[in-house]
């Protein structure tokens, strides 16, 4: 069970972020992320909220605050959750992302990644992190 939430909280498709805003498909490549979930010890987590919040296939986020000119895909949501399951495991079925500019510099680019939020079986028990690509061309910069 999920803190505070619980699985019946979940919608039918919150794992998967290609489908999961208005029903239509959004744009740009597919791709599955799965992984496991263990603590600080390396004991299984199965129950734990896994969230994970990547930009478009245009680098761009979905939010209010967003100020990138570049394309809006308005059937990608750009949020999805999953309960890990017993065996630790989750899965979420997403859009490549794509790198995007930042401004800690001119002409500097944050390669592409996904990031996550990890909640244990409390809130405080809480990671966030982001998740990047092997062999990103930003990397060798």
């Amino acid at each position: 069970m999920a803190p505070g939430l619980g699985e019946a909280a979940f919608g039918g498709h919150d794992a998967d972020l290609i489908h999961n805003f208005n029903g239509e498909s959004a744009i740009g490549p597919r791709i599955f992320v799965y992984g496991l979930v263990h603590d600080e010890f390396g004991r299984g987590t199965g129950g734990a909220l896994v969230e994970v919040w990547p930009a478009n296939a245009g680098w761009r986020y979905r939010h209010n605050k967003e100020g990138y000119v570049t394309a809006f895909d308005s059937n990608f949501g750009g949020c999805g959750r999953v309960i890990s399951d017993a065996d630790r495991k989750y899965e979420f079925r997403t859009i490549l992302p794509k790198p995007y500019p930042w401004t800690n510099g001119m002409n500097a680019w944050h390669p592409a990644h996904i990031h996550f939020s990890v909640f244990g079986h409390s809130f405080a028990q809480r990671l966030i992190t982001q998740f990047y690509f092997e062999g990103d061309p930003l990397f060798s910069i």
